[in-house]
């Protein structure tokens, strides 16, 4: 069964990864509350829940991107996650 973190990593690389590679973008960037108001997450730690399964090595792994850069606040809906592809 997926969880949570399982469904916010498969949304950005559906969502923002692939679409990028297919354009042939080098990088992307995500940004955690535009993630969490396309996938309706309104629990109280959801901006929590998006950076944290964002900064997993088991999403640069599957997926065979890395993290390049983190900017904005912690955990905060303006966090902005830049991934070489």
């Amino acid at each position: 069964m997926a969880t949570n973190s399982d469904r916010v990593r498969e949304y950005v690389f559906n969502n923002y990864v692939l679409p990028a590679r297919q354009r042939g973008q080098k990088h992307v960037d995500v940004v955690a509350g535009e993630v969490a108001n396309a996938m309706k997450l309104t629990e109280r730690n959801s901006m929590g829940l998006v950076c944290d399964a964002l900064t997993t090595l088991k999403f640069q792994n599957e997926h065979g991107i890395a993290l390049v850069k983190r900017a904005g606040s912690g955990h905060g809906a303006n966090t902005v996650f830049t991934f070489s592809l």
